[in-house]
């Protein structure tokens, strides 16, 4: 079987393959980290489990805060997980030593599509009057919180 020229069709062909490798081209460079702002800080990936009483505590809020500069925030899911997210989509914290907060006070959706309060559940230890820390370095940190609801222990 021999293959038929058609006039028009190749050259057209020629034109969304140079646009669809271009397009992909510049979408690999974004995502190596080529599209980050310059004055982003520099990030660690910061991830990890809190408990309450030896059980996952879900929906705790979890604020990484450091001595100067934007702290980190995430949310645990139900099986007690958190990942931080700096700002803009870009997760992570700044390096460097943290001072973290955990709680619930907050305004959360409520069941029938409204808002509703929370109030704090935990220690003062583990949120206005922190005791945790952790030290964020470059790569993967990986942090986790075991939390007591009748004493303030340190982590």
């Amino acid at each position: 079987m021999t293959a038929r020229k058609m006039p028009g069709i190749s050259r057209r062909f020629s034109c969304s393959r140079s646009l669809f490798v271009g397009l992909a081209a510049g979408m690999v460079l974004v995502a190596g980290g080529c599209g980050r702002p310059s004055h982003l800080p520099e990030l660690g990936d910061v991830s990890g489990t809190v408990t309450l009483d030896g059980r996952p505590f879900a929906k705790a809020n979890v604020a990484f805060e450091p001595g100067q500069g934007r702290p980190s925030l995430g949310t645990t899911d139900a099986q007690g997980r958190y990942t931080l997210e700096f700002a803009g989509g870009y997760k992570g914290a700044v390096l460097g030593r943290h001072t973290v907060r955990i709680g619930t006070e907050g305004y959360f959706p409520s069941a029938d599509g409204g808002v509703e309060f929370v109030a704090e559940s935990v220690p003062a230890a583990y949120n206005t009057q922190s005791t945790l820390a952790a030290d964020v370095q470059r790569g993967r940190n990986e942090f986790d919180f075991d939390l007591s609801s009748q004493s303030a222990g340190s982590e």
